[in-house]
Formats: structure tokens, C-alpha cells, sequence
């Protein structure tokens, strides 16, 4: 049984073909740089495995990106939450400071 070879590099036709966009979608992730393209004389090449990154990466029908499973133990999520809490506590606390601060100022 022959082994088929998947070039690292496709033209933009064989990416069409490979993810399925139209060649004016394509092009539309090339120039916002979405995945590695390589120009070779007046040939423009994508990386294919570049390309399977951003395909993996690319949201969901409803615009959220597809979720990943993460592992972080309860005590680690409590830590990171009361100290989430507490940056906001502090920025609040500047803000209203500095908000009757100015207050004060307009009353005089």
C-alpha cells in the first residue's frame, strides 16, 4: 500500500481545496496574516500546519471560540478568584476616591 505525502506547503488553490474557503476568503486570512504564508517568485504558499492551527482555532458558529477543557484544582480557583476581587475592590476604591476628590473640587 502506497503512502500519500501531504505537501508542508500549499498553493492557494490546494488550500481552497484543503480548509474548504472560498480563494477571496483565503485571501482575506492572508492579508490580516492568520497563518504563515511564504511568497516564492510570484507564488504565494500557506503552511499547511500553520493552517490546521488557525482552522482548530476558528470560532464556533456562534462566535464563541469552542471551549477547552481546563484543570485548575478548587483552592487554586478560590485563590485566583478573592484575588481578582480584591484588584477590583482596590480600583474601585481609587476611582470613587479620585471621583469625590474631583466632586469636592466643583462644590468650592
Amino acid at each position: 500500500m502506497e503512502q500519500k505525502i501531504q505537501p508542508r506547503w500549499l498553493s492557494r488553490k490546494g488550500a481552497v481545496q484543503y480548509c474548504g474557503l472560498s480563494k477571496t476568503k483565503l485571501d482575506v486570512h492572508i492579508r490580516r496574516k492568520d497563518f504563515v504564508t511564504k511568497k516564492i517568485g510570484k507564488s504565494r504558499l500557506i503552511d499547511r500546519h500553520s493552517l490546521d492551527g488557525w482552522i482548530e482555532n476558528v470560532p464556533t458558529t456562534g462566535g464563541a471560540v469552542a471551549p477547552r477543557e481546563v484543570s485548575v484544582p478548587l483552592d487554586q480557583m478560590e485563590q485566583m478568584i478573592a484575588h481578582l476581587m480584591s484588584r477590583i475592590e482596590s480600583l474601585l476604591d481609587r476611582k470613587l476616591g479620585a471621583l469625590a476628590h474631583e466632586i469636592l473640587k466643583f462644590k468650592k
